[in-house]
């Protein structure tokens, strides 16, 4: 299995893919339901354990699509490491023949998470900045299904604070693709506003390919697990 401290360069392709496709179904999917959950605030300052959650790419994105309850009318991704995987969604849409949902981009990253629940100016101006994304939002996100794409995941804060802002957005439910399989992203290699990356033809190749998997062979294994 991959190591997720690998930058996301071609050179770590292989192990990029491997974390992103192969499938631990002894664990349970990393895929997190947010919706009703009362945000966790500042008490988010300790890392996840998600080791003990199978964070494959595959797992998640079928997660994801796999009931009309769950399956998103918006993909946000958080920028800048929760673009690239954008791309792997859309290979994803596209082996299964759907039509992709709007893609969208959020400013929250671990520095703003940490100044979000602040008590310092710098909190309260971050808190002004998250109300003005809100209030943009609001016409896209009122009444949606939101998924957020956020990769890499530690303490869950950067999560935490786009489902409050999202929630406040309006949105019907929010969910979280939690990922685990690179550490980083070169900035130059973004392109926010097409929400895309160099890496697009890797990660639509990986969205592909998890798109060829077999659900009932996953599904059969989170039932044996679960007796």
């Amino acid at each position: 299995m991959a190591s997720w401290r690998s930058v996301l360069s071609p050179e770590h392709y292989d192990a990029i893919s491997d974390a992103m496709l192969i499938t631990e179904t002894d664990l349970p999917s990393a895929f997190d339901d947010m919706t009703g959950r009362a945000p966790a605030g500042e008490r988010l300052n300790s890392v996840l354990p998600l080791d003990r959650y199978d964070t494959s790419f595959t797992r998640q994105a079928w997660d994801m699509v796999g009931s009309p309850e769950k399956c998103p009318d918006v993909i946000i991704g958080t920028v800048f490491s929760g673009i690239p995987p954008i791309d792997a969604l859309r290979g994803f849409y596209d082996g299964l023949g759907k039509e992709y949902p709007v893609f969208l981009p959020l400013h929250v990253n671990q520095r703003f998470a940490k100044d979000y629940y602040a008590t310092t100016q710098t909190g309260r101006l971050a808190r002004t900045r998250g109300r003005y994304w809100t209030n943009r939002l609001k016409p896209m996100l009122g009444g949606a299904k939101v998924t957020v794409v956020e990769e890499y995941v530690s303490t869950g804060a950067c999560l935490e604070v786009c489902h409050e802002l999202i929630k406040n957005a309006g949105a019907a439910s929010v969910t979280a693709v939690r990922g685990k399989w690179y550490s980083d992203v070169f900035r130059g290699d973004i392109n926010i506003r097409r929400m895309t990356s160099t890496h697009d033809v890797f990660m639509r190749g990986i969205g592909r390919k998890a798109a060829c998997v077999d659900l009932s062979l996953l599904q059969s294994a989170e039932t044996a697990r679960l007796q």
